[in-house]
């Protein structure tokens, strides 16, 4: 399930590129094809909101670091995915994802941060962008000339019911 893109151009950003190149392979190999769209999104770039939601937690952290920094990247992500879910459905999704993280599962307290960190991120989302339904499908960062660099693929969602 990948954001459809039309295949009008190549993008000038090579990390881009590179990301979107790694998607077509992996569609392919599943017997799939995507397509990139360069028309901008009435709701702006999802990667400028995904820095925006992210931004406080690296502040606070005093960390740029890029390990940490892709970490916080992916629980945001994964924030904004669960922000698209019914209230009753996204603690089980959390708690689906804390439990594939093997030595976190195994620590309390460090379940219980991630846990206020999703939440807190999820609230952000909430408060910012409360119509922007897009579902995060592929993500990438990396750490470019000392800015973080991110690729974000995504697909609209139907309204909540």
């Amino acid at each position: 399930m990948t954001r459809k893109r039309k295949n009008q151009m190549l993008s000038e950003d090579p990390f881009l590129n590179q990301h979107f190149n790694e998607m077509q392979r992996k569609s392919a190999a599943e017997g799939k094809e995507i397509i990139r769209d360069y028309s901008p999104h009435p709701e702006g770039k999802i990667s400028d909101r995904i820095a925006f939601l992210m931004q406080p937690v690296l502040e606070k952290e005093n960390s740029n670091g890029n390990d940490f920094a892709k970490t916080i990247m992916g629980f945001t992500c994964m924030a904004w995915n669960a922000s698209l879910l019914k209230t009753s459905e996204r603690q089980k999704s959390i708690d689906d994802l804390l439990n594939m993280l093997n030595p976190i599962a195994n620590d309390l307290m460090g379940r219980v941060l991630i846990q206020d960190l999703i939440n807190d991120l999820i609230m952000r989302k909430i408060k910012y962008f409360p119509n922007d339904r897009r579902f995060i499908t592929s993500y990438k960062a990396a750490l470019i000339n000392g800015r973080l660099q991110i690729s974000i693929a995504s697909v609209e969602m139907d309204e909540q019911t």
